[in-house]
């Protein structure tokens, strides 16, 4: 019987196309099982990008290249792109069946980058797609990373545009620092420069709210024990003022570069400004002692100006003064003090 007879036999015609097919769309899926934890973080794989058009995400595949079964925990979680050069899209559907789409948010130039601040327990579809349809098929990478809630500091205007606070506060940003004072709106801030050792960081913005104003740092005297302090940082988003007094010229274990005082601090102190009884900035909020009775420390305000001076940032500086009630260097504080919101990974 010939190969004709049996493509006949029965009554019909069997005809076998090929259709040729781009590499992109024969990849295998990629499928992975991850709980809060996960290591390593962040875990990527490499994908062929693009596929059909899909309006403002622009070319995606018709299926997802990676699955990832996700068991949420206290992180948010990252979705990104790294293209090398290639603009890629990105587009996410949650366990709960949204459809996320995002184009540039990703650290580099034609990077995507979605974030869940809250995500879901589930199933995530996760497809790269290319901004140009020239770039179908092109390699890039995707990953998938959990994210810390981030933390939240104290910072204060020093000029226009510059603002001191703790290194620690913003050790490991993944990008600006988002600023706030009462009664503003939002603006980023980039770190400059920081000195680990001494606890201190330098943030610069172009973008300050024109109502704000700037401290004044003390010329002299030095700190001294039973002089008057206030702290005001933001433990709160409501921001918090107290007062209390110097109690020591030397910080944890004899430190030199700090003093110790009493005025009550809480998490989110960290940079605040420790003001005298004029309104002079003397220190600047660093840490205090678990169990301690109100052992809280500061960096000493004439390091700070030793670390503004040799970056070449100027500030304002007082000898003399005639003393403030509590409610005006409350008033001025508030005018120049910022919640630091920073996201870390």
């Amino acid at each position: 019987m010939s190969n004709q007879d049996q493509l006949l036999r029965g009554g019909f015609v069997a005809v076998f196309l090929t259709v040729p097919t781009l590499a992109f769309a024969l990849e295998p899926l990629q499928r992975w099982i991850l709980e809060t934890g996960f290591e390593p973080d962040p875990r990527y794989a490499e994908v062929a990008a693009g596929g059909q058009p899909q309006g403002e995400c622009g070319y995606l595949p018709s299926r997802p290249q990676l699955v990832v079964d996700y068991r949420s925990g206290d992180y948010a979680l990252g979705i990104g792109t790294e293209g090398f050069g290639l603009d890629t899209t990105l587009q996410v559907t949650t366990p709960s069946g949204d459809v996320l789409c995002d184009d540039d948010s990703g650290e580099n130039d034609g990077d995507a980058l979605i974030t869940l601040d809250d995500p879901e327990s589930g199933r995530y579809e996760i497809r790269v797609g290319t901004y140009s349809s020239d770039e179908i098929g092109t390699s890039a990478d995707v990953f998938v990373t959990e994210i810390d809630a981030g933390t939240i500091g104290t910072g204060f205007f020093v000029t226009d545009n510059h603002i001191v606070t703790n290194w620690h506060v913003i050790d490991g940003a993944t990008g600006p620092v988002t600023g706030r004072a009462l009664g503003q709106p939002e603006f980023e801030a980039e770190v400059v420069v920081y000195d680990e050792e001494d606890d201190i960081a330098l943030l610069f913005t172009d973008d300050r709210p024109e109502s704000l104003g700037t401290v004044e740092f003390r010329a002299y005297p030095l700190a001294s024990i039973g002089e008057t302090v206030f702290a005001f940082g933001f433990p709160t988003d409501g921001g918090n003022f107290t007062r209390g007094e110097i109690s020591a010229l030397t910080g944890d274990d004899g430190d030199l570069a700090e003093f110790q005082f009493t005025a009550p601090i809480q998490p989110g102190n960290s940079g605040s400004p420790l003001f005298d009884d004029e309104g002079r900035v003397v220190g600047m909020v660093t840490s205090f002692q678990d169990g301690g009775q109100l052992a809280n420390f500061a960096l000493r305000g004439t390091l700070i100006r030793v670390f503004l001076d040799s970056n070449n940032v100027g500030y304002r500086l007082s000898d003399s003064g005639d003393g403030q009630p509590d409610g005006g260097i409350e008033a001025m504080a508030r005018s120049a003090v910022v919640l630091l919101d920073v996201a870390t990974r």
